[in-house]
């Protein structure tokens, strides 16, 4: 029994041969673990510099975070966190500017500047490539508060041409105007009272040329101030809405004239006003009615005159007279353009009715007459008019 057990036991071969590793097998081995090892540090590593940056990132643009990543990057990389709060107030001076800047296209050229300042100090090593990351991820925030200044200049505009027509604004737009942009809230106040004063200058001009021309340098200087950059682009669409304003009026002033002339004509005539043209003369000419009486008088004086000639000379040195007088009127700048205009009509109304009677007349007061120095007066209007009438009533 005893032999069979240990021919069991020892007899046969129970003993395995363990294998003797060699000192190369046995680096590589460890060399494979430490690779491991390492690759998962540098990992780590990465995930935790990554977290830093966002968080970094989050008080730059002063977005909250949590109490673990405070934890985390107090504990393990507060310097990342330090050179976060410099960039966070360098980009709140950096966002200031672009505030302040006049244009949009203004805006993009301050930014597009730091952004290649940042790419620049990392290529000379002035900003590691964590930093430049940080700071060139955070300028992002900066484009988009850029974007909202721009969305937000549009807005100002719009309600500042509505405060400038003198249309109603609502509570909201006030609020904002108001809040936001009290300076161009002043500069559009600013702007109404000088928009008064030129539609004021507008009225005393002689002619539609001169108006045109008064509109015509007031856009030369709106496009002198932009090219300066004295104007932010609101200011300029509010200017382009005065622009338009004046435009408008001036085309309101002709219409009215236009409408007098054929008024006064009308009177000339003998024909009747309206009830509608009666008013006009009433209340936006009654400087008019003041003057025809004492002009009335002196019309017929100069046609009992004229009655008195004996001849065709006497008759033509009265007229003379009266020429040389609307000459004196014209050097010291007592006729309108309107009276031109008048005598013009008037003419050619005496051309015709004397082409019926074969009778020419070629006396014509406005050859006398220089354009260029008329100012508005309507003495010289009715002048021209009465004047007119009695050559008429001569023939």
């Amino acid at each position: 029994m005893i032999n069979n057990i240990n021919k069991n036991s020892y007899n046969v071969n129970t003993y395995t041969e363990i294998p003797i590793k060699t000192n190369d097998e046995s680096d590589t081995k460890q060399n494979g673990i430490l690779e491991i090892n390492n690759k998962d540090f540098l990992l780590k590593l990465k995930e935790e510099l990554e977290n830093a940056q966002l968080i970094a990132i989050k008080i730059i643009i002063e977005e909250p975070i949590t109490k673990n990543e405070e934890k985390f990057i107090d504990k393990k990389y507060p310097d990342i966190k330090q050179f976060a709060k410099e960039t966070k107030e360098e980009f709140k001076l950096l966002k200031q500017q672009v505030k302040d800047c006049k244009t949009p296209e203004e805006r993009k050229e301050v930014i597009s500047k730091v952004i290649n300042s940042i790419k620049t100090m990392i290529k000379k090593g002035l900003l590691t490539e964590v930093q430049g990351k940080i700071k060139l991820e955070a300028i992002k925030d900066v484009e988009n508060f850029a974007q909202k200044v721009n969305l937000e200049d549009e807005k100002a505009e719009v309600i500042g041409v509505k405060i400038l027509k003198g249309e109603r604004i609502t509570p909201k737009e006030e609020k904002f105007i108001s809040e936001k942009y009290p300076k161009l809230k002043k500069f559009i106040n600013e702007s109404k009272k000088e928009l008064t004063q030129i539609k004021e200058q507008l009225k005393v001009c002689k002619n539609d040329d001169e108006r045109k021309q008064v509109i015509k340098n007031i856009i030369k200087d709106i496009e002198v101030s932009d090219k300066k950059g004295i104007l932010t682009k609101p200011e300029v669409k509010v200017k382009l809405a005065i622009i338009k304003e004046l435009e408008k009026f001036s085309k309101q002033v002709n219409m009215e004239d236009k409408k007098i002339e054929a008024m006064i004509v009308k009177v000339i005539k003998g024909e009747k006003l309206t009830p509608k043209e009666q008013i006009i003369i009433n209340e936006k000419y009654t400087d008019i009615k003041d003057l025809i009486e004492p002009l009335s008088k002196e019309y017929k004086s100069l046609k009992e005159e004229l009655k008195n000639c004996t001849n065709k000379e006497q008759k033509q040195e009265v007229i003379s007279k009266v020429i040389k007088n609307l000459e004196e009127m014209n050097q010291k700048n007592l006729l309108s353009p309107i009276a031109l205009n008048f005598n013009m009509i008037l003419i050619d109304m005496i051309k015709k009715e004397n082409e019926k009677n074969n009778k020419l007349i070629i006396l014509n007061p406005y050859v006398y007459i220089n354009p260029s120095s008329i100012v508005d007066n309507l003495t010289g209007i009715l002048m021209v008019i009465v004047i007119i009438f009695i050559i008429f009533c001569w023939i």
